[in-house]
């Protein structure tokens, strides 16, 4: 009865799932680092800070005949809006391209339709250079409203 009873390490008797979990988040920290995918997600979380922009080009919007009797009153955005869309900012974040869905009150007619935004950053305020709402569906109203066209 003077036998010893080896005891296993920690590791001995849980390397089988944590070498394969290690050598899995090194790899996906691996390719967030090396691919756009990073840029694209601090682009995301930066477009959430930043509604400001896109809130204040919808009540611009709002103020065009043409979308009014198109569309009727312009719904307020979504976050979900905002994830579904494009957005692409310049290297140095000042400029901000932003394309997202928006509906009106007028949903009889299950209109499609996206709000276009090309804005410069002064400062702390945007300026609006592009804001155009294009209607996609159905074909027979398919068309685009120049909101904002400022030559470039």
């Amino acid at each position: 009865m003077n036998e010893l009873i080896e005891h296993k390490g920690w590791f001995k008797l849980n390397w089988k799932w944590f070498v394969p979990l290690i050598i899995s988040l090194i790899a996906i920290i691996g390719f967030l680092s090396s691919t756009k995918v990073s840029e694209k997600i601090a682009g995301m979380v930066k477009i959430h800070t930043e509604s400001s922009v896109y809130d204040n080009a919808l009540e611009i919007a709002k103020q065009n005949e043409k979308v009014i009797e198109l569309l009727g009153e312009l719904q307020p955005l979504g976050k979900l809006a905002i994830l579904e869309g494009f957005h692409e900012y310049s290297r140095d974040y000042n400029t901000l391209e932003i394309s997202v869905t928006v509906t009106g009150t007028k949903t009889e007619k299950q209109i499609r339709s996206k709000m276009d935004i090309l804005a410069d950053r002064n400062g702390n305020e945007w300026i609006y250079k592009t804001i155009n709402i294009r209607i996609k569906k159905p074909a027979e109203l398919k068309q685009t409203i120049e909101i904002i066209r400022i030559a470039q």
